[in-house]
């Protein structure tokens, strides 16, 4: 991933998230509200997500060591 800018993270993450949050909502309603349940879909999409947290987590950590000691 090359550095981008917030806003070009959150259109990339957002419509994963969305379609995420979405596709679970309306699998646990099949499910009678079961939370947990086998669905490669939802085990894809929530891979990818935390791929891109994971990254940008790793960029801010980074940054937060950078700043506390002034140094590159």
């Amino acid at each position: 991933m090359s550095q981008m800018n917030f806003d070009e993270v959150t259109k990339v993450m957002r419509p994963l998230m969305n379609e995420y949050f979405d596709l679970h909502k309306r699998e646990m309603a099949k499910r009678d509200g079961a939370e947990w349940f086998v669905h490669d879909d939802l085990a894809d999409l929530a891979e990818e997500i935390s791929k891109w947290m994971e990254y940008y987590a790793v960029v801010f950590r980074r940054n937060a060591g950078l700043f506390r000691s002034g140094r590159n």
